[in-house]
């Protein structure tokens, strides 16, 4: 086999692993505990996402998909992969309009909108958290 088709090879092999590693590193990472909704892992800071969502439903709050993620060291956008979409679990909502995405009418809380306020980030999720039992 000539060299330059040797070379070639190999650098697409290594072409390829260097974009290969990084996503399989970081579906691993991100799957380690898929939402804990259906169980009751404990994440960052001992905080689980069924707890938060538990109280931001018992206490009619809603609070933003970066607030629960930063809490939780997770990333928003897949905060609730594998979970329904349910009333229990859209008082997690986008900060641009305070509504969760890609919820139908019947999918939200019928309380959703009581409360006008909506905690931002997580270090005002925590600080809720605490003065909420």
């Amino acid at each position: 086999m000539d060299t330059q088709v040797k070379a070639a090879i190999i650098t697409g092999v290594c072409a390829i692993a260097a974009a290969t590693i990084p996503v399989i590193v970081y579906m691993r990472r991100d799957h380690k505990s898929t939402s804990s909704t259906r169980g009751p892992s404990t994440e960052s800071g001992g905080f689980t996402l069924d707890g938060i969502v538990e109280r931001l439903e018992q206490y009619r709050q809603r609070a933003t998909y970066g607030a629960v993620a930063g809490l939780l060291g997770r990333q928003p956008l897949t905060l609730f992969n594998g979970c329904p979409f349910s009333p229990r679990n859209s008082w997690v909502v986008a900060s641009g309009n305070g509504r969760p995405t890609n919820y139908q009418p019947s999918q939200l809380h019928p309380d959703l909108f009581r409360n006008s306020y909506v905690i931002k980030n997580s270090e005002e999720l925590r600080e809720w958290l605490a003065t909420h039992p």
